[in-house]
């Protein structure tokens, strides 16, 4: 399962665990697979995501590792955003 349908598929789950709305959820996932997508680096589809969103990166980064089941989100987060690209 890519990262991608982790954040979609728990997104409740996930919401709660960094206190945004479950649709945020969705919306911040398919707004990081859209920038990764059009050839964006991944801290900057991070910051870009934060910045529409109005939250800080630390919130973002915190999401994913929630998602990924990540313990040292700082050193694994680019591992778990490139399943972004995977299926």
């Amino acid at each position: 399962m890519s990262l991608f349908d982790s954040l979609t598929n728990k997104a409740e789950e996930l919401a709660g665990k960094v206190g945004i709305p479950p649709e945020q959820v969705l919306s911040i996932a398919s707004s990081i697979e859209a920038k990764t997508g059009d050839g964006s680096s991944q801290i900057e589809a991070l910051e870009a995501a934060a910045a529409e969103h109005g939250l800080p990166v630390d919130t973002i980064k915190a999401l994913i590792g929630h998602a990924s089941g990540s313990g040292d989100i700082a050193s694994k987060i680019g591992g778990a955003l490139s399943g972004f690209l995977k299926s």
